[in-house]
C-alpha cells in the first residue's frame, strides 16, 4: 500500500512540475503568437485601407482642381478679351494662376491613375499572397510550439503504469489529436474572399471630359512641361528609397 501511494505521490509530482507547467506556457505562447498575428493583420488591413482611401481622396481632389482649373481658365479668357495696356499685367497674373492650376491639375491626374494601380495591385496581393501567408505563418508556427511541448506530455505518459491507468482519457486524447483540425476554424474565420464582391477601381472618365488642354487619357501618367519637374522629383525619391533598402 505503502508503494502504491508513493508511485502516486511520484506520478502526482511529475503531472504539476511537468504537464501542468507545460500545458502553462503552451497557452501562454500560443495567446502570443496569436496576439502578433492580430496586431500584424490590423496593420495589413490599415495598408490596405488607405490605399483604398487614397484613390477616394485623389478622386475629390481631382474634381475640385478641375473647377479651379475651369474657373482660372474662363477668367483669363474674359480678361483677354479686353485686353488693353493696363490690362497687361492683370492678364499676367491670370495666366500664371492657370498655369498653376493645370499644373495642379495634372499632377492630380497623375496621382489618381497611380493610387487606382496601387490599390487594385494592393487589392490583389491582399488576398491572393499576404492574407494565406500570415495564416499558414501562424499555423506553422504554433505547431511548432506544440511539438515542442508535446515530447514532455509523451515521456510523461510512461512513467508508470499506475499513470496510464489514472490517466487513460488523457492518453487517448492524446493519440486521436490532430494539430491540423485546431485551424480550420481559425483559418475559415480569417481567411480572405477572393471572390467577394470588394470594389476594383476603375478610373472615372467623367472627369476627363471638360479637361483642359493639353489633353490626357484615363490609366495613363501626364508627361509634358506642367508635369515633368515634378516626375523628375517623385523619380528622384523613389530612386533613394530603393538604396535604403
Amino acid at each position: 500500500m505503502d508503494t502504491i501511494q508513493k508511485r502516486i505521490q511520484h506520478v502526482s509530482k511529475q503531472v504539476e512540475d511537468i504537464i501542468l507547467r507545460a500545458t502553462d506556457q503552451l497557452i501562454k505562447e500560443k495567446r502570443g503568437l496569436k496576439r502578433a498575428y492580430d496586431i500584424s493583420r490590423s496593420q495589413l488591413d490599415a495598408e490596405y485601407s488607405d490605399s483604398c482611401s487614397q484613390v477616394h481622396s485623389s478622386k475629390k481632389e481631382y474634381r475640385h482642381l478641375l473647377q479651379v482649373t475651369e474657373g482660372a481658365k474662363r477668367k483669363l479668357e474674359k480678361s483677354m478679351q479686353r485686353s488693353n495696356a493696363k490690362k497687361e499685367k492683370e492678364n499676367d497674373k491670370l495666366y500664371l494662376k492657370f498655369v498653376s492650376s493645370a499644373e495642379k491639375l495634372h499632377k492630380c491626374h497623375n496621382d489618381y491613375t497611380l493610387a487606382i494601380l496601387n490599390a487594385n495591385t494592393h487589392l490583389d496581393h491582399y488576398h491572393k499572397s499576404t492574407v494565406p501567408f500570415c495564416l499558414n505563418t501562424l499555423q506553422q508556427r504554433m505547431e511548432l510550439i506544440e511539438r515542442k511541448h508535446g515530447g514532455g506530455y509523451v515521456r510523461t505518459m510512461d512513467i508508470s503504469g499506475v499513470y496510464q491507468e489514472s490517466f487513460g482519457k488523457l492518453a487517448a486524447v492524446l493519440k486521436e489529436l490532430n494539430s491540423k483540425d485546431e485551424y480550420i476554424s481559425l483559418i475559415k474565420d480569417n481567411k480572405s474572399n477572393e471572390d467577394t464582391d470588394e470594389e476594383t477601381f476603375v478610373f472615372d472618365t467623367s472627369l476627363l471630359q471638360d479637361y483642359c488642354s493639353p489633353k490626357v487619357e484615363a490609366t495613363k501618367m501626364s508627361i509634358n512641361n506642367l508635369t515633368y519637374d515634378n516626375l523628375r522629383a517623385e523619380l528622384s525619391k523613389m530612386e533613394q528609397r530603393l538604396g535604403g533598402i
